[in-house]
């Protein structure tokens, strides 16, 4: 079935792979969870959008900074030395400011307006990248909410009450080996009432599991009762783990021009500091 959302998003951050950012950290890698996010409205589609944007950003700015540097980089000039009886052009390495030799730098007479130009799309980035994150932690939160909402929610009808007491003393009665098979059984039968009385927050002891047992034994009804909703947010933490990862490379990629110097292959030079700096 057609996805339109699906469709228009990517369109939207479509960035074309190129060899100076690579593969690591483009929006289409988390193009494998698109279906499971955003087959309905929701969480899941803020949760993705905001990851695709953001590693579109980051990518697309990476992309253009490597540009830029290899715009502005030289080579290391030559000089005619015999080499084994033969005369041959040799490179004569720069000295860098790090302490050892390069073969390439960026051109010293463009050195400041190129970590200008950085800094600039940085900080534009940034901004943007954060923004993105916030909604993607927000959407983990939320979701965490509703599953933890699944399994605390209390009966408040008395009789409700009375049957969950009834279930809870069932459970520390039986054999300490036979309690876990039987919560389990519960969950098995998709029976939230009953896994409700013994896996809600400060029924562990009353039901005579230990805190290991009941944090395992609630993790898998969390999964049984949130199917969907429980895989989402499997997928959100993903999504949260790559545009972290491809954050905290922009940013180290940009400390080490603005702080030290950049190293890469060179291309002929032109005014990409001032599209950098001016995105």
């Amino acid at each position: 079935m057609p996805n339109d959302f699906l469709e228009k998003l990517h369109a939207a951050t479509s960035t074309p792979v190129s060899t100076e950012g690579g593969l690591d950290g483009h929006p289409d890698s988390l193009t494998p969870l698109g279906d499971l996010m955003t087959d309905e409205d929701g969480l899941g589609r803020a949760i993705y959008a905001a990851g695709r944007n953001s590693l579109a950003t980051s990518y697309s700015t990476a992309t253009e900074i490597e540009r830029t540097v290899k715009a502005v980089t030289v080579q290391a000039p030559t000089k005619k030395q015999m080499v084994e009886g033969v005369l041959k052009e040799v490179a004569v390495p720069f000295q860098g400011s790090d302490g050892h030799l390069h073969y390439t730098r960026v051109d010293p007479q463009h050195t400041l307006a190129l970590r200008d130009a950085v800094s600039s799309a940085f900080s534009r980035a940034a901004k943007r990248i954060d923004a993105y994150s916030a909604i993607v932690q927000d959407g983990i939160a939320q979701m965490n909410k509703a599953i933890n909402r699944s399994i605390e929610t209390a009966p408040t009808a008395a009789d409700d009450v009375i049957t969950a007491s009834e279930i809870r003393a069932y459970c520390s009665k039986l054999d300490p080996k036979a309690r876990v098979g039987f919560v389990k059984n519960l969950i098995d039968d998709e029976d939230l009432a009953g896994a409700r009385a013994i896996l809600g927050k400060g029924n562990a002891y009353l039901s005579g599991l230990n805190r290991g047992e009941h944090g395992a034994l609630r993790q898998l009804a969390e999964e049984k009762f949130n199917s969907k909703l429980y895989k989402q947010r499997d997928a959100a933490l993903r999504i949260l783990s790559a545009t972290d990862a491809a954050g905290a490379k922009l940013l180290g990629r940009a400390a080490n021009i603005l702080n030290g110097p950049a190293k890469v292959q060179p291309s002929k030079p032109g005014d990409a500091i001032a599209k950098l700096k001016s995105g």
